[in-house]
């Protein structure tokens, strides 16, 4: 590496954090984990929406909630698709897709909305042959779908309290 390289790089480290770059996670103050605790999850209607807010719940609550209960509500609405298509040319074998669409919104104790957004998650299964083997792929992937889902929504409420409390 070049000695201007190496400066550019120097200069970089000791500029990125005046630029007010914090972590989400971390010992700076209150933590994420802290302030996800404040959040409780309403009940998700169906099977895939209890496995996605027992989900949640396992990510949100790692320090213990304060006695005065939860500061925010999270609400759910979540619409599952299984989507069929043809991919080959014999027609002997059907991919598929599993897409989540988590609709959110985070309530304060007013009862107002003070945010609101959408997840998605749409992930392709490969083709398989078999019953057994194509009831493992199919939970396989709304495994995977929940846990993107779940990543996603601790992300952007962990993202909103990380600005509220500033």
């Amino acid at each position: 590496m070049t000695s201007w390289r190496r400066g550019a790089v120097i200069a970089l480290c000791l500029l990125l954090p005046a630029c007010g770059l914090r972590p989400i996670y971390g010992d700076q103050g209150t933590t994420a984990n802290a302030d996800l605790s404040r959040v409780e999850v309403a009940t998700v209607e169906g099977r895939v929406g209890q496995r996605l807010r027992n989900q949640l719940i396992d990510r949100f609550q790692t320090t213990p909630r304060s006695a005065a209960g939860p500061d925010y509500v999270l609400n759910i609405r979540l619409n599952v698709f299984d989507n069929l298509f043809d991919d080959s040319l014999d027609s002997a074998q059907l991919a598929s897709s599993v897409s989540l669409t988590a609709s959110y919104q985070l309530v304060d104790r007013t009862g107002r909305a003070v945010n609101v957004g959408t997840a998605n998650a749409v992930i392709y299964k490969t083709p398989v042959s078999g019953q057994f083997a194509l009831f493992v792929n199919q939970q396989d992937a709304y495994d995977r779908a929940i846990d993107q889902v779940a990543g996603d929504l601790t992300r952007r409420i962990s993202l909103f309290l990380a600005r509220d409390a500033s």
